[in-house]
C-alpha cells in the first residue's frame, strides 16, 4: 500500500482554506448562531489510581479528552497530550501521552528524590493552545518522601489537628455519585470479605442506554488514600463556563506529535528545500522526511511511538563542505500554575507512610513485569504488507555482507552505479516481469535509513538476525523508495554503526505507555513479596450499553479494608462515579 503522506499534507493545507476550515480555526465557540460547524473546543480530565504518594512509587494515569462544544463529548481531533508536574517551586517532570478518540493512559514513576509536598499536574492539547486564553487542566496529587526529610520549601505545614487537610475530600463522604447513568458495582459469591490472598470478583453493569468508558481503581484504604482531589463530576459541571475566543494559529496533532526543530549552519540559505529525515531507532520503519524552509526550520508530522528512545535526524543529500547540525524544539508550554495549596501533615499518616514506604522499597526491589500490561498496539505508517524475511540462522553464516546476499537472497543485489555500491531490490514491472530497480531502495538497519549503502555492504552480518524485504514503491513524506529493506540486529541497538556527518542522533521521549495494572500472573511468581497496596488499575474500562463486564481482583498479603473506585463518563459525555468498599482478612 502506498502511504502518500506528501499529498495528505497538501490535502490539510487546502481545507485550512475552506470556508469548512473553520471547524479548527475560525469560528467562534460563543458565536451560537453561526451557520457554519464550530470549532472543537477541548477540555481534559484526568485519573489517577491515586491521589496521594510515596515518592518513588508509579502513579497510573487516565485521560478524557472531551469536547466541550459537544456537551463534552470524546474529542477525536487530537492525538497526543501534554503534561507537566510541578511543585511551588519548580517544574519536575514532562511527559507526554497518545490520545485516540479521546482516551489515553500511561504510567510515570515518580523519582525517590521527591521531597514532601503537594504537586500540581497540567495537561493541555496544541488544539487547547488555539484558544486566546487557553484553559489547562490542573490536577493536584500529594507526594510524602517517607526516606528524607526534605520537603518543598513554603508547601508544607505541620498542625496538630487531625486530618487537617486542604483542597481534598474524603473518599468515603463522595458516596456512589452516578448522576443516573445506571453505572452499578455488584460482588461475587464470596462478597466482601475476602481471606488474604485470593481473588475477588465482582461486576460493572450499566443498564443505560450509552456505552460507558472509565478508570477502575482498587487500593488499601489508609489514611493517605481516602484522600481525592476532585472528581469528574466536578469537572463536568463546569462546561458552562467554556466559551473563548480563538487564535487560529496552531495546528492539533491530528496522528501524533508534530515535531518541530531547525537546522543550524553558516549558510542556512543554501538548505532551503533540502529533505530532511526523521527515524525511530529500534522500529521496524518510523521513517519521516520533510522539507526545510528559508529559516532553516522543518516540521514532522508523525505517529505515535513510546518510551525513550534514540532518534536520528539527518540531511543525506545536502552538500558535505556544509557544516550542519539540528536543534529538536522543546513542545511543552512550562508555564508554571499560579498557586498549589500546602500540603498539611499530622500525626495521623505516621503509620500509612511507614507501610508504603516499605511497599515502595519492596517494590522496586522486586518489581516483576508481568504484574502489568501494555495496551498499545504497534502500527507501522509505511510497510503495511507482508515481507519476504530471511533470518540468518536458518542458513550458513558468512562473514561479508556481500556473500550473504548474493548465496541465498534473490530479491536482492549490490550494484555499482558511478562508483558506488548500492543494494537494488527485484521488482516486478507493469509487463509482469522481474527486474532490479534501478531507483534508491530505503534500506534501514534497526530503524535507522542507511541512505549510503556502502554501509551496509561493510556491515557485520553475524550481528544481523534477520533481512526483510518489501518489493514495492513507499512515500515516506517528502521522499519515495522503490523497495524497502530491514535489517534487524539481536538487540535492536545497531552496534557499531558510525553515521554521516549530516545525521545526530537525540535522545527523544516518546509517548507514555499505555498500561494497566492487573497483576494476573501474581500467583506465578514464586517467593514474590507480595505488600501491594494497589490491587487493580484499568484507565480504559469500557462496558456498552446494557453490558456488564467481569474483573478479577488477585490481593495481595495485606490485610484490611479496600476501595474501589469507577469514575468516568457515556460516550455521550454524561459523568459518573461509583466508589464500593470490601475488606481482606
Amino acid at each position: 500500500m502506498k502511504i502518500d503522506f506528501l499529498n495528505r499534507t497538501f490535502c490539510l493545507l487546502f481545507l485550512f482554506v475552506l470556508p469548512g476550515a473553520t471547524l479548527l480555526y475560525s469560528t467562534n465557540s460563543n458565536d451560537k448562531d453561526s451557520s457554519l460547524p464550530q470549532r472543537a473546543v477541548e477540555r481534559i480530565y484526568i485519573t489517577t489510581d491515586r491521589d496521594s504518594y510515596i515518592s518513588g512509587e508509579t502513579m497510573w494515569l487516565s485521560l478524557f479528552l472531551t469536547d466541550a462544544n459537544k456537551d463534552h463529548a470524546l474529542s477525536a481531533v487530537s492525538s497526543m497530550a501534554y503534561l507537566e508536574l510541578y511543585n511551588s517551586g519548580a517544574l519536575v517532570l514532562t511527559f507526554k501521552m497518545a490520545v485516540l478518540n479521546g482516551r489515553g493512559s500511561g504510567s510515570v514513576e515518580l523519582p525517590p528524590s521527591l521531597p514532601t509536598g503537594n504537586y500540581m499536574i497540567k495537561a493541555y492539547t496544541r488544539q487547547m493552545l488555539g484558544e486566546d486564553t487557553p484553559r489547562f487542566f490542573q490536577k493536584m496529587i500529594s507526594v510524602y518522601n517517607a526516606l528524607t526529610a526534605d520537603r518543598v520549601e513554603g508547601n508544607v505545614r505541620v498542625v496538630k489537628e487531625k486530618g487537617a487537610v486542604s483542597d481534598s475530600s474524603h473518599i468515603g463522604s463522595l458516596g456512589n455519585s452516578t448522576s443516573d447513568i445506571g453505572v452499578g458495582i455488584a460482588f461475587g459469591p464470596a462478597g466482601r470479605l475476602i481471606p488474604a490472598g485470593e481473588a475477588l470478583t465482582f461486576t460493572v453493569s450499566n443498564s443505560g442506554e450509552k456505552g460507558i468508558t472509565s478508570s477502575l481503581s482498587v487500593f488499601r484504604k489508609d489514611s493517605l488514600s481516602v484522600r481525592k482531589y476532585g472528581t469528574i463530576m466536578d469537572f463536568l459541571q463546569q462546561r458552562n463556563n467554556d466559551g473563548t475566543g480563538i487564535i487560529g494559529s496552531v495546528v492539533p496533532d491530528y496522528e501524533g506529535e508534530i515535531i518541530k526543530g531547525r537546522v543550524i549552519s553558516d549558510k542556512t540559505e543554501l538548505l532551503r528545500d533540502a529533505i530532511v529525515f526523521f527515524s525511530v531507532a529500534g522500529e521496524r520503519s518510523r521513517v519521516y522526511s520533510t522539507a526545510v524552509d528559508s529559516n532553516g526550520a522543518f516540521t514532522f508530522y508523525t505517529t505515535p511511538f513510546y518510551g525513550d528512545r534514540d532518534v536520528v535526524v539527518e540531511m543525506p543529500y545536502a552538500d558535505s563542505t556544509i557544516s550542519i547540525s539540528y536543534e529538536l524544539l522543546d513542545p511543552f508550554v512550562k508555564q508554571a500554575p499560579e498557586h498549589i495549596p500546602n500540603l498539611c501533615l499530622d500525626s495521623t499518616v505516621a503509620v500509612s507512610l511507614m507501610e508504603r514506604s516499605v511497599e515502595m522499597q519492596v517494590g522496586r526491589r522486586f518489581r516483576v513485569d508481568t504484574l502489568f500490561e501494555y495496551l498499545h498496539r504497534e502500527t507501522d505508517p509505511l510497510l503495511k504488507r507482508d515481507p519476504v524475511v530471511y533470518r540468518l540462522d536458518d542458513y550458513v553464516r558468512f562473514p561479508v555482507m556481500r556473500e550473504v546476499v548474493t548465496e541465498y537472497i534473490p530479491q536482492l543485489r549490490f550494484r555499482k552505479v558511478d562508483r558506488t555500491d548500492y543494494l537494488q531490490v527485484r521488482m516486478t514491472n507493469e509487463f509482469k516481469s522481474l527486474v532490479f530497480a534501478r531507483e534508491n531502495s530505503l534500506v534501514l538497519l534497526d530503524g535507522i535509513p542507511l541512505f549510503n549503502h556502502e554501509k551496509i555492504l561493510n556491515y557485520d552480518p553475524l550481528r544481523v538476525e534477520s533481512i526483510s524485504i518489501y518489493t514495492d514503491v513507499y512515500n515516506a513524506g517528502f521522499s519515495t523508495f522503490t523497495g524497502v529493506v530491514l535489517f534487524k540486529t539481536y538487540k535492536g541497538n545497531y552496534p557499531g554503526l558510525t553515521l554521516g556527518g549530516n545525521a545526530k542522533i537525540f535522545d527523544f521521549r516518546g509517548a507514555l505507555h499505555p498500561s494497566r495494572f492487573t497483576a494476573a500472573d501474581v500467583r506465578e511468581v514464586g517467593n514474590l513479596p507480595d505488600l501491594r497496596s494497589l490491587l487493580y488499575w484499568d484507565p480504559a474500562l469500557e462496558v456498552e450499553a446494557g453490558g456488564k463486564r467481569e474483573v478479577v481482583v488477585n490481593t495481595s498479603s495485606q490485610k484490611g479494608e479496600f476501595y474501589v473506585v469507577l469514575e468516568g463518563m457515556t460516550v455521550e459525555g454524561a459523568p459518573f462515579l461509583v466508589i464500593s468498599e470490601f475488606a481482606v482478612k
